[in-house]
């Protein structure tokens, strides 16, 4: 991960806008794609706080977590918080079996492959 050091605090703002913005867009892809998005990218859905901050005032985005990937749900959470999910038994965040994420997203990465005689299908 690489750090960007920002000391103007109007410099923050922009970064800190400008990360709101993407994270919305990118949640705007998933549900037009027909994924269920549980929550806005800047709440967190265990703990119901919002976005965290670095020591230099700038955001630190929420992770997405699958709730279940068939159908596919996801919800955005802190780090911290998407690491009590998977140490707690029986969460109920975790709505899949054991392999259906090998399973997206061995999905998704073949889905990814060109097919180089796919023009003649």
């Amino acid at each position: 991960m690489s750090m960007i050091a920002l000391k103007d605090p109007k410099l923050v703002e922009i970064f800190n806008q400008v990360v709101c913005e993407d994270a919305q867009e990118k949640q705007n892809r998933l549900t037009h794609r027909g994924v269920l998005v549980l929550n806005a990218p800047n709440i967190c859905a265990v703990c119901l706080e919002g976005q965290s901050f670095d020591e230099d005032g700038k955001i630190i985005s929420l992770i997405k977590h699958h709730v279940s990937y068939f159908p596919e749900k996801i919800t955005h959470v802190h780090k911290h918080c998407h690491d009590v999910i998977h140490s707690t038994k029986n969460h109920v965040l975790i709505q899949y079996d054991d392999g259906d994420g090998r399973k997206f997203y061995d999905n998704i990465k073949s889905l990814s492959k060109p097919n180089q005689w796919s023009m003649y299908q």
